[in-house]
């Protein structure tokens, strides 16, 4: 059974298809499974005979239309969204879909008509599609809001007792001879409530809207998307309500402010802005409120009480382009950041987490070697098998479970055990691994006007090839107790790509006052060795770029230890072109050196350009930079 909350999703979502787009955060796999088979009998008891289809990172343009239709028949297969049959469309990780599938997403929900023009192919009808996807709100910032938005309800997924051999044994378990009775009977009254409740019409009062902006205030940038779900959430809500009361026929329902505010907290929105007040203290926080519903039901909200409406600070949008900004604004401690992710409305967690995906997937990465990419990367999922390679024995005997009945029925077999079929088998989906590496060095106390500039073209290039990214922060000022000790010491920051927000913050630091280049480029010098020998997960390319002037004042002794003992003399320079001529000898390295405009000492960056074996490049202000492409 399913939570009350979420049952009363499904029952509006089934009466209305304006609703039928759903997206469960932090939803395990389990519970989408139930999620579905019950929005299927829902659609059932109300005549819809929905066919359910799987969307992942997997699916491509032939799995969604099919093939051409001029191949002969027995060449021919259909495809999972090539018709106006009713479709139930599972996408178990919304933020891994795959380009094919993210493109009918966007296409599809809400089209009234849909018109399919491929090699062979024309077809042009009405799509009828009910979405059920589930996404991990920590990821949401890796999903496009254009896709976000397509989804009429959002709301974080009830925690559901039981773990993954729990339902193995309840799949096992023998089947009933008879079906019970009392459920049959539910059945039966709940499809001739959901019938009633879709012949019901709702009339809009100025008590209703007036509730329904209040909501949502007038924000920029943000469509009608939000008021319009609500509006259709409460007239689901009204004409579940007429239905069960029986209502006179034939007579139009008004809506009223109560429906609103029980839609409002079915959808998880957050309060109004007149309700926002301080936090009570936990002993002072008063039980989840619940509503009567027909039948002595009652509703409580999925994750307890909303939390008041917390107002971020504006989130600048990027302009639509292949390439990133260099230019990042400095992180800002947001109302909504003083409470944990969990305890805010989903809706405060879409708006208030930083962009982390690609603005423009122009083309794929290219791949180098030959070496093949199955069993490499970090498991983030599982996915129907193509093959024998890299099975999920776990998932395979999971999926096989629901149907051993049958097939014991079917095949009339006394043996124990579970039987398997090809279409059972899952392989593990994992993490796509990184052939390209970025290192940055960054000497921060050598940084002037333009170094955002000269640094464009290796961000942009290390974007297109989705490269893994280090940036190495000489000279950057430290935080807290430890902060003369810290700028000792050069630190490493590594994200999986360019559009981490970890590293827009690591190129955004303030110089300090030591200069520990070696340290910098001794880092630099294990980041490339491992990532380019170790196991099958090796990168075959890495960039080095160093942005500095040559004067490194920390010897790499000090840095090592913690310690400064002056004199110092010219012991760091020579550690920094030492620790260079080591990173000269890797072949699969191409470096180059960015030289700030100087007054004196221009011969240190040459020298260092000359152990590393790299090119030099000169920076200036904008209009002066010479400027540089990619090694």
């Amino acid at each position: 059974m399913l939570p009350a909350p979420l049952e009363r999703l499904l029952e509006c979502a089934s009466l209305r298809e304006d609703l039928g787009n759903l997206v469960l955060y932090d939803a395990p796999a389990p519970l989408l499974e139930q999620v579905a088979e019950a929005w299927l009998g829902n659609l059932a008891l109300l005549g819809v005979r929905a066919r359910q289809v799987q969307l992942g990172p997997w699916t491509t343009e032939e799995d969604l239309w099919g093939l051409d239709d001029s191949l002969p028949k027995e060449w021919r297969r259909p495809g999972l969204l090539d018709s106006a049959a009713p479709r139930l469309v599972v996408i178990p990780d919304l933020a891994r879909l795959s380009l094919a599938a993210l493109r009918a997403c966007v296409s599809w929900m809400g089209a009234e008509h849909v018109s399919v023009e491929r090699v062979g192919q024309v077809r042009r009808f009405r799509p009828q599609c009910y979405w059920l996807a589930g996404c991990a709100l920590a990821e949401v910032g890796e999903v496009s809001p254009h896709l976000l938005d397509r989804f009429a309800l959002r709301v974080r997924a009830p925690s559901m007792p039981g773990n993954a051999t729990e339902v193995l044994l309840r799949a096992l378990e023998p089947e009933p001879r008879k079906p019970s009775r009392k459920k049959a009977g539910l059945d039966v009254l709940k499809s001739s409530r959901l019938r009633r409740a879709a012949q019901v019409q709702v009339q809009m009062t100025a008590e209703a809207r007036a509730a329904i902006l209040q909501r949502f205030p007038p924000m920029s940038g943000a469509g009608h998307r939000g008021l319009l779900t609500l509006g259709r959430m409460a007239s689901a809500l009204a004409q579940l309500t007429a239905a069960a009361a029986e209502t006179a026929r034939g007579l139009p329902v008004e809506l009223r402010a109560a429906q609103v505010q029980e839609a409002a907290r079915l959808l998880q929105l957050p309060a109004p802005v007149e309700e926002a007040a301080p936090a009570p203290k936990p002993s002072e926080l008063p039980s989840a409120p619940s509503s009567p519903l027909p039948g002595g039901e009652e509703v409580q909200p999925l994750v307890g009480a909303v939390p008041p409406l917390l107002e971020p600070p504006p989130v600048i949008e990027p302009e639509e382009s292949s390439l990133p900004s260099v230019t990042v604004v400095p992180a800002q401690v947001s109302p909504a950041e003083a409470l944990p992710s969990a305890a805010l409305p989903p809706l405060e967690v879409e708006r208030t987490t930083l962009i982390q995906r690609e603005h423009a997937p122009l083309r794929l990465p290219s791949a180098q070697g030959g070496v093949s990419a199955t069993g490499r990367g970090a498991v983030i999922g599982v996915q129907p098998a193509r093959d024998m390679q890299d099975l999920a024995i776990v998932s395979s005997l999971l999926a096989a479970a629901p149907y051993q009945r049958l097939r014991r029925r079917k095949s009339r077999s006394r043996r124990r055990g579970l039987l398997l079929t090809r279409s059972d088998l899952r392989a593990y989906r994992r993490a796509t691994v990184p052939q390209h590496l970025l290192a940055l060095v960054l000497d921060f106390t050598s940084l002037t006007e333009g170094w955002q500039q000269a640094l464009m073209p290796y961000l942009s290039e290390a974007y297109v090839e989705r490269a893994q990214v280090c940036v190495i922060q000489v000279g950057a000022r430290g935080d807290g107790s430890a902060q003369e000790e810290s700028e000792l010491r050069a630190r490493r920051v590594m994200g999986r790509n360019l559009l981490v927000p970890a590293v827009a913050r690591a190129l955004e630091a303030e110089p300090g006052q030591a200069t520990p280049l070696a340290d910098g480029l001794d880092l630099a010098l294990a980041t490339l060795r491992r990532a380019l020998r170790v196991g099958r997960a090796a990168a075959h390319h890495a960039w080095l770029v160093v942005v500095t002037d040559g004067r490194g004042n920390i010897p790499l002794k000090a840095s090592q230890t913690g310690e400064l003992q002056p004199p110092v003399g010219r012991q760091g320079v020579e550690d920094a072109l030492r620790v260079a001529a080591q990173l000269r000898g890797m072949r699969q390295v191409a470096a180059v050196v960015l030289r700030p405009p100087l007054a004196s000492l221009k011969d240190l960056p040459v020298q260092l350009a000359d152990a590393l074996g790299a090119r030099l490049v000169d920076f200036g202000p904008p209009e002066q930079a010479e400027g540089g492409a990619p090694p």
